[in-house]
């Protein structure tokens, strides 16, 4: 067994088409500290929307996110994905992601998606503040098309990261 696993995957549109340049990073939890799950890896998609990594094995999360100084960064809404667990033969794990395109109308999956998404990125910026970041999202945020159950999370999201600009 090894003390480490590759995890891979594509990041695309709802149309399958690649999107460069999505920030993927992955957290796990820092069991020596006792502190909340810290990075261990990031890497960016390339033209053909693929990343790769590799991970010390344990309970993985990844974000997929666009960041503050790229040209996309008002594009794309992020996503994560929690609690990805490899057993312990998977020397690989594929983990592929359609992102939703901001001031598009989607289905309400894609909200949550969205929303979950906004949620750590808005825990990581209150952790490690990032003004540039905040105002992104804010940005991104606010032109996302939500059904009304969800509108009281995207506000109070919103609120957040408009805090964290000033």
């Amino acid at each position: 067994m090894s003390d480490s696993v590759t995890i891979h995957g594509s990041v695309s549109d709802t149309s399958h088409k690649p999107i460069f340049m999505i920030k993927v990073r992955a957290f796990q939890r820092d069991h020596e500290l006792e502190l909340a799950d810290r990075e261990v890896e990031r890497t960016y998609t390339g033209d053909d929307g693929v990343y790769s990594f590799e991970v010390p094995r344990a309970p993985t999360t990844l974000i997929f996110d666009t960041h503050g100084s790229l040209t996309n960064a008002r594009d794309w809404h992020p996503s994560v994905v929690a609690n990805i667990d490899p057993h312990a033969d998977e020397k690989y794990v594929r983990c592929d992601r359609i992102l939703m395109k901001v001031g598009l109308g989607t289905p309400d999956v894609s909200c949550i998606d969205a929303l979950a998404g906004y949620t750590f990125g808005n825990l990581l910026c209150a952790r490690e503040p990032d003004s540039g970041y905040a105002e992104a999202a804010a940005s991104r945020l606010s032109m996302m098309k939500v059904p009304p159950p969800l509108s009281q999370i995207r506000q109070l999201l919103l609120d957040s990261f408009y805090e964290q600009t000033k």
